[in-house]
């Protein structure tokens, strides 16, 4: 009777822990998206920005409690500075393992004014040669 008990209480405190996991998950779900890409390209740089951190923190002597952390914060930031630049160029994606993105005219439209810009340039540059070859 005890070991019944026992074992419903189990069934229950694991269907719990279920519940809650797949509450997390729905509202990690945008999270994990959006973050999953920028795995590769920090566990690459992350060994090296942790001996840059540490070596450039070596003169100063901070301690053995503020130092290690001011090599983690440098190592943090870094890491998210160099994703946001490498996310940024295609050369650098393709460089760390990310696909190429290809931004359509949708995209480009939604963008605004910068859209407009180089839109505007490019019939600057074509509408003249256009009136060249026609005439």
């Amino acid at each position: 009777s005890a070991a019944i008990i026992y074992r419903l209480y189990a069934g229950c405190c694991i269907m719990a822990a279920l519940g809650y996991a797949r509450s997390f998950g729905e509202r990690f779900q945008a999270f994990s998206q959006r973050w999953s890409e920028a795995v590769l390209p920090i566990y690459i740089l992350h060994q090296s920005l942790i001996v840059v951190a540490a070596y450039v923190l070596k003169p100063y002597a901070f301690g053995a409690v503020l130092e290690p952390m001011l090599v983690i914060v440098l190592t943090v930031a870094g890491s998210y500075v160099a994703y946001l630049v490498i996310a940024r160029f295609n050369v650098l994606r393709v460089c760390f393992g990310l696909k190429w993105t290809v931004v359509s005219a949708e995209a480009g439209e939604q963008a605004g004014l910068g859209w407009r810009i180089r839109q505007g340039l490019a019939y600057l540059v074509l509408v003249p040669l256009a009136i060249k070859l026609v005439l």
